[in-house]
């Protein structure tokens, strides 16, 4: 593992092709600070568990599992 990652290439900065024009960046929204993120109660079952993970991920736009 350790001569693969000295054989990968080094870049001092990012090249151009990955950088997104300035003013194309979407810009912040105002909320109003309170955020309610979904509760997935992993012990339902599984096809439960599965719509709520989907709802979850269009709801919110990710979701974090903790064991």
């Amino acid at each position: 593992m350790e001569k693969m990652l000295h054989a990968a290439p080094v870049h001092a900065t990012l090249p151009e092709c990955f950088i997104f024009p300035a003013d194309k960046l979407p810009q912040a929204k105002a909320t109003s600070g309170a955020v309610s993120l979904p509760i997935i109660d992993l012990s339902l079952c599984r096809d439960d568990v599965r719509r709520a993970i989907l709802d979850a991920g269009k709801e919110i736009g990710f979701f974090q599992a903790c064991i």
